[in-house]
């Protein structure tokens, strides 16, 4: 009886530590996917931020070319307007908006449109917003009638 008890004891002990073997296989399992897991994560994020900071990046480049195009640096003189200094289009083609940008591939047609509209014919205008139409007003008054004679 006594070989019994502990034939059935050892097989209790053999079955309680593959059990224990199991859940502690289990457990590291768990533990290397949760911490891949986390670590997914974290690129995401990480991810996320660099994506974060290239769009501040992009509309701090934008904003600077609208300012430079529009105010002209410190005074609001056109003369200092980006496209009428020394330099010309350089100035603006050289900006770091376009910093990516082949305008020599542009001129040869080498690149493809982002936006292609589709068009049925030369006269279609379905790609434009419709508007009413306002009549045609004539003044009463023909400032330059002899100039205008011929036209």
């Amino acid at each position: 009886m006594k070989n019994t008890k502990q034939k059935k004891a050892s097989k209790i002990l053999v079955n309680r530590n593959a059990i224990l073997d199991e859940i502690r296989k289990d457990r590291k399992e768990y533990q290397s996917k949760r911490l891949k897991i986390e670590g997914e994560k974290i690129e995401i994020q990480k991810q996320k931020v660099k994506e974060i900071k290239r769009r501040n990046d992009f509309l701090a480049e934008r904003n600077d070319l609208i300012k430079t195009l529009t105010e002209g640096g410190e005074s609001s003189f056109t003369s200092l307007l980006y496209g009428n200094l020394k330099n010309g289009t350089m100035d603006i083609k050289s900006h770091k908006w376009f910093k990516e940008m082949d305008f020599l591939a542009i001129f040869n047609r080498m690149i493809d449109a982002p936006f292609k509209p589709s068009i049925v014919s030369v006269q279609d205008t379905s790609n434009f917003d419709s508007y009413e139409e306002l009549p045609l007003t004539v003044s009463k008054h023909m400032l330059y009638e002899e100039e205008f004679t011929m036209f």
